[in-house]
């Protein structure tokens, strides 16, 4: 199992290291995908998009 302590809830889990490694940057992509709904976003707010 791995996690990603810099983005909590971000984990993922595979048999071996090598299947393990790919899953980790996978799961780093999904946390970093998650939409934010237009209603959510204040007036004083910033979005920044990150390229990873």
């Amino acid at each position: 199992m791995a996690e990603v302590p810099a983005l909590p809830g971000c984990v993922t889990q595979a048999e071996t290291l090598e299947e393990l490694i790919p899953n980790i940057y996978e799961a780093v992509k999904g946390c970093l995908s998650v939409e934010i709904e237009p209603g959510s976003v204040g007036d004083h707010d910033t979005i920044l998009e990150l390229a990873v």
